[in-house]
């Protein structure tokens, strides 16, 4: 999606960020809610989660420490994107 991509170079750190995308081996990506991934920017790498490196999408070994970038909605409810 666009305005997740745009949201999330807006507030983009310096300690690479993981964004919620996910894959199992040989699947897709997919977001926290499950839903599917659809390919709206290339994610280099070839591990399982996402993250936002300095000018791109790029994956990793999920157990690697990192923030989360996370939002609140209109019912102020917090949602981090993991």
């Amino acid at each position: 999606m666009q305005e997740d991509n745009i949201f999330m170079l807006r507030f983009k750190v310096r300690m690479d960020p993981w964004i919620g995308l996910r894959r199992e081996l040989g699947q897709g990506w997919k977001w926290p809610s499950g839903l599917e991934f659809n390919n709206s920017f290339v994610i280099r790498g070839e591990s399982e989660c996402a993250f936002l490196s300095e000018d791109t999408i790029s994956s990793s070994r999920c157990y690697i420490e990192r923030n989360w970038i996370c939002r609140v909605n209109i019912y102020s409810t917090v949602i981090c994107l993991h």
